[in-house]
């Protein structure tokens, strides 16, 4: 699965999204790709950054989707969602400082 993940590591585009996270210049809008780029940008970041990523999209069917596909790249229970919203981590563990204790059903 690295392999997957360092794919992205030659385009220009990706380089510079990685850049502006790591230097804090957060949060950072991805738009105009299809889904399924959207979803390998995503993981490759939360795997290469070994930071959680808040993911916010239009709906919950988009959502459960998201958090699917995103739980079958980075290992299964990374993506916690609710409708409209998500947070991924890598599979080394959740975050001490993330709570979902406010996430309503």
């Amino acid at each position: 699965m690295k392999q997957f993940f360092s794919l992205l590591d030659g385009m220009m585009e990706y380089r510079q999204l990685k850049e502006a996270i790591e230097q804090g210049r957060v949060p950072v809008s991805l738009t105009g790709a299809a889904a399924a780029h959207k979803t390998h940008i995503i993981a490759s970041l939360v795997y290469q950054l070994r930071r959680p990523a808040l993911v916010i999209v239009p709906d919950e069917s988009t959502a459960i989707r998201f958090a699917a596909d995103l739980n079958t790249l980075l290992g299964s229970g990374c993506c916690t969602s609710r409708p409209g919203t998500m947070c991924c981590w890598t599979s080394t563990g959740r975050p001490a400082s993330l709570s979902t204790s406010g996430w309503g059903p």
